[in-house]
C-alpha cells in the first residue's frame, strides 16, 4: 500500500507499507506522523497486507476520521480512497491482491462516489518551494545514475543527448509512451525532439494524452507526477506518468515525459526524483553545447 499525504492540497510526503498495522497520528512513534493540533497522538490505524486486504479503523479520536467524506468506522480500504484526518488528506493506493479484491467488491454507485470525493492527485515539485520534501534516490538506482550521467556529459550534440534520454525512458522507466525535447535557448521552439511508443512507432506531442501537462511543465518549470490512475480513469492503457523539465540557469531547455502501462508498477515520487536528477545533468550539458 502506498499513502500520499497532503495538507490543504499541498503534497507533504509519500510512504509505502507492505503490511500493517500502520498507525496515523500526531505522535512521533506513529508510522505516519501528522503535526497538527486537530490530530490525536493515535488517530487511525490501517490493518492488513498487500497480499490480503486492508481495513481502516479510528482509534478513539476526538475529531472524526472521514473516508471519502463520510465518517469512518471499521471499513475496508479500496484503491483511490481518501482519508481525511484533521486538515490532512491521505490518498490510498493499493497494490497486489488487495487492489484486485477491493476493485471487484465495488458497486457502480460506490465507484462514482469515490471518484467524486478524490482531490486532484497530481504531485508537483518546485525547486524553490521551501517546504518540499527531500529528494530521494534508492540505492538500486546508483549504478544506473552513474552510467547515464557519464553518457549525458559525453553527448557531442543535442541529438545524441536526446538519444541518451530516450534510452533511459525505455530501459529504466519501461515507458509505454515517451516524449523528449531540447532546445539550445530557454525560449522558442524545440530544436530536437522525439516521441515514441513502446512498440517503436513515432508519436507527436499533439497525440499525447497528457500533452497539456507536458506544456505546463515547460511553461511553469514544474516537475509533475501523475500517480496511479484508477480503472475508471485509465487513458490509452496508461497507469501513471512522470514529467521533468530540463532546467538550467536561465530557464527551461527541454522536457522529458514517460508513462507506463496498466500492467506495470505505478511510478512513485522516487521515480520523479531520479528523473529530476538526470534532467539537471542534461540541462548542464545543453548549456555547455550552446
Amino acid at each position: 500500500m502506498q499513502l500520499v499525504v497532503k495538507h490543504t492540497d499541498r503534497f507533504v510526503k509519500e510512504a509505502h507499507f507492505p503490511q500493517g498495522p500502520v498507525y496515523i497520528g500526531s505522535g512521533i512513534e506513529c508510522h505516519v506522523c501528522l503535526q497538527d493540533e486537530s490530530v490525536d497522538p493515535e488517530h487511525v490505524v490501517l490493518c492488513g497486507a498487500d497480499e490480503t486486504e486492508w481495513f481502516a479503523e479510528p482509534v478513539g479520536s476526538r475529531t472524526p476520521v472521514l473516508l471519502n467524506r463520510k465518517p469512518l468506522q471499521r471499513q475496508p480500504l479500496r484503491d483511490g480512497d481518501v482519508l481525511a484526518v484533521g486538515e490532512y488528506h491521505i490518498e490510498v493506493q493499493l497494490t497486489g491482491k488487495a487492489a484486485t479484491a477491493a476493485l471487484g467488491a465495488m458497486s457502480p454507485r460506490e465507484i462514482a462516489e469515490r471518484i467524486a470525493a478524490r482531490p486532484p492527485k497530481n504531485i508537483v515539485r518546485l525547486f524553490d518551494q521551501p517546504d518540499s520534501p527531500d529528494i530521494r534516490m534508492p540505492p538500486r538506482r546508483y549504478k544506473d545514475y552513474l552510467a547515464v550521467t557519464t553518457a549525458i556529459q559525453k553527448a557531442p550534440s543535442e541529438h545524441e543527448l536526446v538519444k541518451t534520454l530516450l534510452a533511459v525512458t525505455k530501459q529504466q522507466f519501461g515507458m509505454l509512451h515517451t516524449f523528449i525535447a531540447v532546445r539550445r535557448q530557454p525560449t522558442g521552439p524545440f530544436t530536437c525532439q522525439v516521441g515514441k511508443r513502446r512498440t517503436g512507432q513515432n508519436i507527436q506531442l499533439a497525440e499525447m494524452v497528457f500533452q497539456h501537462f507536458i506544456r505546463e511543465a515547460v511553461d511553469k518549470q514544474q516537475y509533475i507526477l501523475i500517480p496511479i490512475l484508477p480503472e475508471q480513469q485509465i487513458y490509452e492503457r496508461i497507469r501513471s506518468a512522470v514529467i521533468s523539465p530540463i532546467l538550467a540557469p536561465g530557464g527551461c531547455y527541454g522536457v522529458v515525459y514517460a508513462d507506463n502501462a496498466v500492467d506495470d508498477p505505478h511510478y512513485s515520487l522516487t521515480d520523479l526524483d531520479y528523473l529530476m536528477l538526470l534532467t539537471v545533468q542534461a540541462g548542464a550539458r545543453i548549456r555547455q553545447l550552446s
